[in-house]
């Protein structure tokens, strides 16, 4: 208890820095959505090739990680049938309502807050997919369809999840640690340590 109390302490203590740094005016407002950006299209995805490929990929079938996954189907299932059943909502309202409801922030929030607590991010994996590859295709052309003002096409809907780089880097991750190659020693650690380097980024 006293670990995880710890990490959430120092989880403060990074955001009270930023605060401070932008109320100083010694970072400018509007930072945050270039840092937003490092972390998403570069240091979570090298945080999370880095955390799988040395991960235990039997934690992933673990009944912890189906009742994550059950639990926020249930909540996303509840949520519209609420909204929709309850409250008469339209479809797209609905379909934003549970969202809102189950869609939880497993990437920028999660990851960094398992490494730091817990110090492995695997049990993350799952959630991310689920996401990533199922309920954001799913909204996306629940919402296309009702809606029809000038969507992206259908086919750039079903393909959204393989240009995400959060997407890319658990099926690297994964395949690199099934394949049993030495990520340690590609390009002399090289590689190993850019990895590394940049996923120390998205931590903090």
């Amino acid at each position: 208890m006293a670990d995880v109390v710890g990490g959430l302490a120092v989880f403060a203590v990074v955001i009270a820095v930023g605060w401070v740094l932008v109320r100083t005016g010694a970072v400018p407002v509007g930072s945050d959505t270039v840092l937003t950006r490092l972390c998403f299209f570069a240091a979570t995805p090298a945080l999370l090739i880095t955390t799988l490929v040395d991960a235990d990929l039997e934690a992933v079938t673990s009944v912890g990680t189906a009742v994550a996954v059950g639990a926020e189907l249930l909540g996303l299932a509840t949520a519209w049938g609420v909204h929709r059943c309850l409250l008469h909502r339209p479809v797209a309202e609905a379909m934003i309502g549970a969202l809102a409801s189950a869609y939880v922030n497993a990437a920028n929030l999660g990851i960094p807050v398992l490494v730091l607590v817990l110090g492995d991010a695997t049990a993350v994996a799952p959630i991310l997919l689920l996401q990533l590859l199922v309920l954001t295709p799913l909204a996306f052309t629940v919402l296309d369809t009702v809606t029809r003002r000038g969507s992206p096409s259908r086919f750039a809907t079903y393909t959204l999840p393989l240009r995400n780089p959060l997407v890319l880097a658990v099926l690297v991750g994964v395949l690199v640690n099934l394949s049993g190659f030495d990520l340690g020693a590609a390009l002399r650690g090289h590689l190993a340590e850019l990895l590394d380097t940049l996923g120390r980024i998205a931590v903090p």
